[in-house]
């Protein structure tokens, strides 16, 4: 069993223990071991409906979300122990956290092309030049795009890795998967940060790929994946979270650029 441990301040807590005696942080109820599978290893769609505004607002108000954003990133290891013990919410872990999340690369990918732009080199046979492209349009396109990669890649993703586990000896648990997908992906909505400067692109999508090895450091505490399995499964559920994520923004990135050259020939004849 775990020790207690408490999520804001990382202060050792007695066994029981419902608030912490230092910084006064609730403690997320302990489930029961033999109760954590039996009643989210099936898909409901009252998972993705039964979403209670309060407590998401209550979680953002009280600094939670970002409190666990940070741990994640920077203290994985214990933060996963943690996470191990709180039951899985899939409408908290999608509203009450990705979504929260989610408004930094927004934000910066509206503002960036909208205010600073990026350099685009046309070069179609008959126009071979550089401009310099400023539009909130393309703005809001990216930021569709990464909205409907990242969430795709968390929820499907997290659909595979549930149905992936028996190959790798781990019991299904649709819940904690989606744990393991969300809380991974933290670092690439915060690198989201450097879409504010489109031409850094590339920098956020490297910072983002540090998601990876948090996900290296919780899939044997939160899936409780056997030790000789934990390899396989690691690489397999990183093929579906990021080979999913980064398709997507491929597949609709020939789509732009073949929408955008088709728009210059018509303009050109």
């Amino acid at each position: 069993m775990h020790p207690l441990i408490c999520p804001q301040c990382q202060t050792p807590l007695k066994e029981g223990a419902k608030f912490c005696h230092v910084c006064g942080y609730k403690i997320p109820e302990q489930e029961p071991p033999s109760q954590d599978t039996a009643k989210d290893k099936n898909i409901d769609i009252k998972d993705f409906t039964d979403v209670k505004p309060a407590e998401v607002f209550n979680a953002v108000k009280s600094g939670n979300i970002f409190t666990r954003a940070i741990n994640i990133m920077f203290k994985p290891k214990t933060e996963w122990e943690t996470v191990a013990l709180e039951k899985p919410k899939v409408p908290m872990l999608i509203f009450g956290y990705s979504l929260i999340l989610a408004i930094i690369p927004i934000t910066s990918l509206i503002l960036g092309y909208g205010l600073i732009g990026r350099r685009t080199h046309l070069n179609f046979g008959f126009i071979d030049e550089t401009i310099w492209q400023r539009s909130f349009g393309t703005g809001f396109l990216e930021a569709f795009v990464f909205i409907l990669a990242a969430f795709t890649a968390i929820i499907v993703g997290a659909v595979v890795i549930n149905a992936l586990a028996p190959a790798f000896k781990t019991e299904k648990n649709f819940g904690r998967a989606m744990q393991l997908t969300t809380y991974s992906f933290t670092p690439v909505f915060v690198a989201g940060t450097f879409f504010i400067v489109p031409f850094l692109s590339i920098i956020a999508h490297l910072a983002g790929l540090y998601g990876i090895f948090i996900l290296l450091m919780g899939l044997p505490v939160v899936m409780k994946t056997p030790k000789n399995n934990q390899i396989g499964y690691f690489f397999a559920s990183i093929g579906a979270l990021y080979g999913i994520y980064y398709s997507i923004k491929w597949i609709f990135g020939l789509i732009y650029w073949a929408v955008f050259r088709a728009a210059v020939h018509g303009i050109n004849f």
